[in-house]
């Protein structure tokens, strides 16, 4: 009975999920992509992470990379303090939705096969609400991170349901799977009005 209740109401949550970022697509941001490219790489270097580095572009999506330049200097860093041990190389990319030249969605999709990526992509998506809320501090962006449960393991029972956290002018769902299925981990961030 608890099963079936649970993987109801988990379908129920991703039911309303989509139909809230599905309702969100109409809308955009008020900022190109290159200016979003700009705040985010502003908000990145004052947070010490990978810049946005090379892109793809087409008519409606921005396919873009990250510099792994600060990611492997954190490596270097927690292999200095025998935290870890082997190679690592980032696994991050930022998928842009432009409609009539302005950001309609932002999807930001990473690992959580190794810790170190896990922390750059939290990082990452600390840096994405600083564009959004440039007031921030580390503490706030952090708060906003635990919300979204982006730290979760297999055995937290919310693992596999998207969780989200609507502030003033974004709406962000984000999601991570049982590491069986997938070690992906997936924020969109889509725009309130």
């Amino acid at each position: 009975m608890f099963r079936r209740t649970r993987a109801a109401f988990q379908s129920l949550a991703y039911l309303i999920t989509i139909s809230l970022t599905t309702t969100a697509y109409c809308q955009s941001f008020d900022f190109s992509f290159e200016s979003f490219r700009i705040r985010l790489n502003k908000r990145i270097e004052m947070n010490g992470g990978g810049l946005v580095k090379s892109c793809r572009e087409s008519a409606s999506k921005v396919f873009c990379s990250f510099d792994d330049k600060a990611f492997q200097q954190s490596v270097l860093a927690f292999k200095g303090l025998n935290l870890a041990n082997g190679k690592f190389k980032l696994a991050e990319s930022i998928q842009i939705g432009i409609k009539n030249n302005h950001v309609e969605r932002i999807i930001l999709v990473g690992s959580r096969a190794d810790p170190m990526n896990l922390f750059h992509f939290i990082g990452t998506v600390g840096s994405v609400i600083g564009v959004f809320e440039p007031q921030i501090d580390a503490k706030g962006a952090a708060e906003i991170v635990t919300e979204l449960g982006l730290m979760r393991g297999d055995s937290d029972p919310t693992i596999g349901t998207a969780q989200n956290e609507f502030r003033d002018s974004v709406a962000i769902t984000c999601n991570q799977y049982l590491s069986a299925l997938s070690q992906k981990v997936e924020c969109v961030f889509v725009p309130r009005s």
